[in-house]
Formats: C-alpha cells, structure tokens, sequence
C-alpha cells in the first residue's frame, strides 16, 4: 500500500522521472530558518511534507529528515523545497523499502544488547 501511495505522491510533484540518490537529506547545506529566499507560496511544500510525515509510520529512515523539514513550515525557502524534492528522489530509488505491518501481526518487540 505504501509502495502506491509513494507512486502518487511522485506523480503528484512531477518527480516520477527523478534521478534517485541514497539518502534522504545531504550533510551540507545545513537548512537554517534565514537560509535561502523565500518561497512565493509556502502551500505545496506545506502539502509535500504534510504527505511525507504519513509516510514515516513505515518509513522510519525518512523520519529525521521530515522532521528537520517541518520545522520551516511557517517560512519554507527554496532550499527547503530543494531538501524536500531531494526526500522525494529518496523515496523514488527506495519505494519498496519499509515497515509492512499486517492486521494479524504479533506486536512484540525485540531486541538484543
């Protein structure tokens, strides 16, 4: 189910043909409140991380850079829709990666020290 709904979420943006990359967020540029101009309107990357914070109840390797990017919901610039376009080649080389969680699963956890 995840797999569709990362398929729509590619179409949606335009980023269906995007050149995947190996992880979610770079190392440098650091994304800053000040950093960059800002966005004419803040409404579609308000919409595209909305979309991807779904995605990190089975995504959990995406959920720091969702998070990092919810901070500048209020004042996003085009480096955070550049760092949001960038989760979006991320999940475009990743779709079948994830948490598949099934109704009739056991809910214990494991885990060794």
């Amino acid at each position: 189910m995840q797999r569709k709904y990362i398929t729509d979420l590619l179409h949606r943006t335009n980023m269906s043909e995007a050149k995947p990359v190996t992880t979610p967020l770079p190392t440098s540029p650091k994304l800053t409140l000040h950093g960059g101009t800002l966005l004419g309107d803040g409404t579609e990357y308000r919409s595209v991380v909305g979309s991807l914070q779904y995605l990190t109840f089975t995504r959990p390797d995406i959920s720091f850079a969702v998070t990092r990017l919810s901070q500048f919901m209020h004042k996003p610039t085009i480096d955070h829709g550049n760092a949001a376009k960038r989760i979006l080649r991320y999940l475009a080389g990743t779709s079948s990666h994830g948490i598949f969680i099934h109704k009739n699963s056991s809910f214990s956890l494991h885990g060794t020290l």
